[in-house]
Protein backbone atom coordinates (compact mmCIF):
# COMPACT_ATOMS: atom_id res chain seq x y z
CA UNK A 1 0.00 0.00 0.00
CA UNK A 2 1.48 3.61 -0.41
CA UNK A 3 2.51 5.58 1.90
CA UNK A 4 3.62 9.33 2.09
CA UNK A 5 3.85 10.83 -1.17
CA UNK A 6 5.30 13.75 -2.47
CA UNK A 7 4.48 15.76 -5.89
CA UNK A 8 6.90 18.56 -7.12
CA UNK A 9 7.81 20.00 -10.45
CA UNK A 10 10.27 18.03 -13.08
CA UNK A 11 10.63 20.61 -16.54
CA UNK A 12 7.37 21.92 -16.92
CA UNK A 13 5.05 18.85 -15.88
CA UNK A 14 4.45 17.28 -12.31
CA UNK A 15 5.67 14.08 -10.59
CA UNK A 16 5.02 11.86 -7.82
CA UNK A 17 7.01 10.04 -5.16
CA UNK A 18 5.93 7.47 -2.83
CA UNK A 19 6.99 4.66 -0.25
CA UNK A 20 5.48 1.49 -0.77
CA UNK A 21 4.50 -0.72 2.68
CA UNK A 22 4.22 -4.34 2.51
CA UNK A 23 2.34 -5.52 5.28
CA UNK A 24 -0.20 -7.94 6.74
CA UNK A 25 -2.86 -5.08 7.17
CA UNK A 26 -5.59 -6.78 4.72
CA UNK A 27 -8.01 -3.51 5.05
CA UNK A 28 -8.73 -1.51 2.07
CA UNK A 29 -6.69 1.49 1.60
CA UNK A 30 -7.83 4.57 -0.30
CA UNK A 31 -6.07 5.66 -3.28
CA UNK A 32 -3.96 9.22 -2.33
CA UNK A 33 -6.06 11.69 -4.05
CA UNK A 34 -4.07 14.19 -5.52
CA UNK A 35 -3.48 17.64 -7.75
CA UNK A 36 -6.13 18.73 -5.00
CA UNK A 37 -7.09 22.64 -4.47
CA UNK A 38 -7.31 23.70 -1.22
CA UNK A 39 -11.30 23.32 -0.82
CA UNK A 40 -10.99 20.07 -2.33
CA UNK A 41 -8.43 18.89 0.13
CA UNK A 42 -10.45 19.76 3.06
CA UNK A 43 -13.78 18.62 1.45
CA UNK A 44 -12.02 15.04 0.98
CA UNK A 45 -10.64 15.04 4.59
CA UNK A 46 -13.72 15.78 6.19
CA UNK A 47 -15.75 13.56 4.13
CA UNK A 48 -12.39 10.38 4.50
CA UNK A 49 -13.41 11.42 8.39
CA UNK A 50 -16.80 10.67 8.35
CA UNK A 51 -16.10 7.07 6.74
CA UNK A 52 -13.70 6.63 9.92
CA UNK A 53 -10.28 7.49 7.66
CA UNK A 54 -7.78 10.22 8.57
CA UNK A 55 -5.17 11.90 6.81
CA UNK A 56 -1.90 10.44 7.15
CA UNK A 57 0.92 10.89 4.39
CA UNK A 58 -0.49 14.64 3.17
CA UNK A 59 1.80 17.18 1.16
CA UNK A 60 1.93 19.95 -1.04
CA UNK A 61 3.26 21.48 -3.92
CA UNK A 62 2.87 23.99 -6.41
CA UNK A 63 1.54 23.31 -9.71
CA UNK A 64 2.77 24.42 -13.45
CA UNK A 65 0.79 27.18 -13.21
CA UNK A 66 1.69 28.39 -9.56
CA UNK A 67 -1.02 27.34 -7.75
CA UNK A 68 -0.97 24.86 -4.95
CA UNK A 69 -2.00 21.89 -5.05
CA UNK A 70 -2.44 19.11 -1.99
CA UNK A 71 -2.08 15.25 -1.95
CA UNK A 72 -4.27 13.47 0.49
CA UNK A 73 -3.58 10.18 2.11
CA UNK A 74 -5.36 8.25 4.82
CA UNK A 75 -5.07 5.86 7.31
CA UNK A 76 -7.78 3.56 9.15
CA UNK A 77 -8.76 5.48 12.26
CA UNK A 78 -7.43 2.91 15.12
CA UNK A 79 -8.91 2.26 18.35
CA UNK A 80 -8.57 4.95 20.67
CA UNK A 81 -6.96 7.28 17.91
CA UNK A 82 -7.57 10.68 16.37
CA UNK A 83 -5.70 12.50 13.92
CA UNK A 84 -5.44 16.06 13.37
CA UNK A 85 -3.88 17.83 10.18
CA UNK A 86 -2.76 21.20 9.66
CA UNK A 87 -1.71 23.34 6.57
CA UNK A 88 -1.52 26.41 5.44
CA UNK A 89 0.87 27.31 8.37
CA UNK A 90 3.61 29.94 8.85
CA UNK A 91 6.78 29.09 10.96
CA UNK A 92 5.30 31.02 13.67
CA UNK A 93 1.83 29.22 13.62
CA UNK A 94 3.22 25.56 12.74
CA UNK A 95 5.55 26.50 15.87
CA UNK A 96 1.91 27.32 18.44
CA UNK A 97 0.52 24.04 16.81
CA UNK A 98 3.23 21.99 17.86
CA UNK A 99 3.27 23.54 21.24
CA UNK A 100 -0.36 22.69 21.16
CA UNK A 101 0.13 19.02 20.26
CA UNK A 102 2.56 18.82 22.65
CA UNK A 103 0.74 19.47 25.93
CA UNK A 104 -2.34 17.66 24.49
CA UNK A 105 -0.42 14.49 24.30
CA UNK A 106 -0.40 14.45 20.54
CA UNK A 107 2.39 13.00 18.66
CA UNK A 108 3.64 14.48 15.78
CA UNK A 109 3.42 12.21 12.55
CA UNK A 110 4.75 13.77 9.91
CA UNK A 111 5.88 17.30 8.65
CA UNK A 112 5.76 18.96 5.03
CA UNK A 113 6.82 22.47 4.17
CA UNK A 114 6.25 23.71 0.73
CA UNK A 115 6.33 27.25 -1.22
CA UNK A 116 3.34 29.11 -1.78
CA UNK A 117 2.81 32.40 -3.50
CA UNK A 118 2.41 33.97 0.12
CA UNK A 119 5.73 32.45 0.88
CA UNK A 120 7.04 28.85 3.02
CA UNK A 121 3.77 26.78 4.36
CA UNK A 122 4.29 23.84 6.77
CA UNK A 123 1.30 21.24 6.71
CA UNK A 124 1.99 18.29 9.47
CA UNK A 125 -0.27 15.44 11.26
CA UNK A 126 -0.58 14.40 14.11
CA UNK A 127 -2.02 11.55 16.14
CA UNK A 128 -3.60 11.23 19.78
CA UNK A 129 -4.06 7.75 21.14
CA UNK A 130 -4.92 5.22 24.01
CA UNK A 131 -1.82 4.19 25.39
CA UNK A 132 2.02 5.07 24.65
CA UNK A 133 3.16 3.55 21.00
CA UNK A 134 5.61 6.31 20.90
CA UNK A 135 7.63 9.30 21.58
CA UNK A 136 8.93 12.37 18.97
CA UNK A 137 11.08 14.82 18.55
CA UNK A 138 10.46 17.57 15.99
CA UNK A 139 13.16 20.35 14.31
CA UNK A 140 12.66 22.31 11.31
CA UNK A 141 14.86 25.20 9.98
CA UNK A 142 17.76 23.46 10.26
CA UNK A 143 20.64 22.85 7.95
CA UNK A 144 22.42 19.43 7.03
CA UNK A 145 25.09 19.99 9.26
CA UNK A 146 22.36 20.67 12.25
CA UNK A 147 20.34 17.65 10.42
CA UNK A 148 23.94 15.15 10.86
CA UNK A 149 24.41 16.20 14.44
CA UNK A 150 20.95 15.51 15.71
CA UNK A 151 20.08 12.54 13.65
CA UNK A 152 23.38 11.07 15.16
CA UNK A 153 22.35 12.47 19.20
CA UNK A 154 19.06 11.26 18.52
CA UNK A 155 20.16 7.81 16.77
CA UNK A 156 21.90 7.39 19.94
CA UNK A 157 18.77 7.95 21.95
CA UNK A 158 16.63 5.09 19.71
CA UNK A 159 15.05 7.59 17.37
CA UNK A 160 14.89 7.06 14.03
CA UNK A 161 13.80 9.48 11.36
CA UNK A 162 9.73 9.38 10.55
CA UNK A 163 9.21 12.26 8.14
CA UNK A 164 12.01 14.52 6.51
CA UNK A 165 11.49 17.41 4.79
CA UNK A 166 14.25 19.68 2.59
CA UNK A 167 12.63 22.95 1.92
CA UNK A 168 14.74 26.29 1.29
CA UNK A 169 15.40 29.27 3.45
CA UNK A 170 16.55 32.19 2.39
CA UNK A 171 17.77 30.59 -0.99
CA UNK A 172 19.86 27.90 1.43
CA UNK A 173 18.71 24.30 2.18
CA UNK A 174 17.11 23.32 5.28
CA UNK A 175 14.95 20.62 6.65
CA UNK A 176 12.16 19.32 8.63
CA UNK A 177 12.23 16.69 10.73
CA UNK A 178 10.09 14.45 12.78
CA UNK A 179 11.85 11.31 14.73
CA UNK A 180 10.17 8.38 16.83
CA UNK A 181 11.15 5.96 18.91
CA UNK A 182 8.57 3.05 19.67
CA UNK A 183 8.19 2.34 23.72
CA UNK A 184 8.68 -1.26 24.58
CA UNK A 185 5.92 -3.28 25.11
Amino acid sequence: RPGPLSGYMAGKGIRFATLWRKDNNKAPHPTPKINLTVKQFEDTIADMRKKGMDPHGTSAYRGADGAVRYIAGFTERGKGQHWEERHDLTADDYQTQLDHWSSNDYKLSSVHVYETPDGTRFMATAVKEDGDSFMWQERHGITGEQYQKTFDKLGEDGYRPRSICEYLEDGKPHFAITWIKYNKK
